[in-house]
């Protein structure tokens, strides 16, 4: 029984390792990063990217993602969200 027991911590032990290892789970399969999100998608590039890059995520898609919340950001919209300017220095340092 000790040694069941044993095993079972061993396994568990081993199992939280490896969850602990991996990334979170930011991204959800859609490139819908807009003005709001641009934290998000700062996220996403630093967590995949700085890594291996998972195949479901397309980096043609989050360079577009990044070029237009840059040309919103060049524009200077007046409906830009507070702390844009902010938001857009970090994701262009991020990437």
């Amino acid at each position: 029984v000790q040694t069941d027991r044993d095993s079972l911590r061993q396994s568990r032990d081993a199992l939280q390792v490896q969850l602990n290892s991996r990334p979170p789970m930011i991204f959800n399969g859609s490139y819908d990063f807009g003005r709001e999100e641009v934290t998000e998608l700062s996220k996403l590039i630093s967590v995949y990217y700085c890594r291996e890059a998972p195949i479901e995520i397309d980096g043609n898609k989050i360079y577009n993602c990044v070029r237009r919340c840059y040309t919103a950001f060049d524009r200077n919209y007046e409906d830009n969200p507070d702390g844009y300017w902010y938001d857009m220095r970090m994701l262009l340092s991020t990437c």
